[in-house]
């Protein structure tokens, strides 16, 4: 769980609310990150620990999950949100498998032919 002043935030399992593993990066930013297979889905913990409501904006890989919503006291469990017949509908989101390919190879480092 990464807790910075009055908020604290995690990812959960979506279906039992468990919060994944998690590990701390090297020093000096000491980033953390949870462990988590692809294709699981999960939300998004967040709880504030303010006697006052706070307005909260979450965004996943630069994308907004919407505009903003309520935050105290209670924690929320936070997905893709839409409205549907006046009823709040929260989706779970979807971790997938990363486009990095550790086996690419600089052309700096190829040879050249002309």
């Amino acid at each position: 769980m990464v807790r910075v002043g009055d908020f604290s935030l995690e990812l959960v399992e979506a279906q039992s609310k468990v919060p994944f593993k998690e590990h701390i990066g090297p020093p000096p930013h000491h980033h953390v990150y949870a462990e988590v297979e692809p294709d699981v889905e999960y939300f998004i913990r967040i709880e504030s620990f303010s006697p006052t409501m706070t307005r909260v904006a979450l965004k996943v890989d630069g994308v907004a999950l919407y505009d903003t919503f309520p935050i105290q006291g209670q924690p929320k469990y936070q997905g893709f949100w839409e409205r549907v017949n006046g009823k709040d509908i929260y989706t779970a989101l979807r971790f997938e498998k990363s486009k990095f390919n550790q086996s690419f190879t600089s052309n700096a480092t190829q040879p050249q032919t002309m």
